[in-house]
């Protein structure tokens, strides 16, 4: 599995770095400005807080307050529709 890292929090420990050479510095620089950037996001986690009212069970989002209807499934959805926070339990 590939570690993901921030590229400014990087850039900004090397230029805080004594370099005999300062060139040193913008050539590392240069190496993690031009390599690829993985296509990932944070792993935002929530939890349904379940309501009934007169239609049936439904669950709101603790993270965005998106109402999701359960009714149909009747099961909560695993991942909210609307920001995509993982509702399975884990943190």
């Amino acid at each position: 599995m590939s570690d993901y890292i921030s590229r400014d929090s990087i850039r900004q420990k090397l230029w805080n770095k004594s370099y005999t050479d300062p060139n040193d510095a913008t050539e590392v620089c240069g190496i993690i400005n031009i390599e690829p950037s993985a296509d990932v996001r944070e792993n935002v986690h929530g939890e349904w807080e379940l309501c009934e009212d007169q239609d049936g069970l439904y669950g709101v989002c603790s993270k965005c307050g998106t109402d999701a209807d359960f009714q149909h499934y009747g099961v909560p959805y695993p991942f909210c529709p609307n920001c995509g926070a993982d509702m399975r339990g884990g943190k």
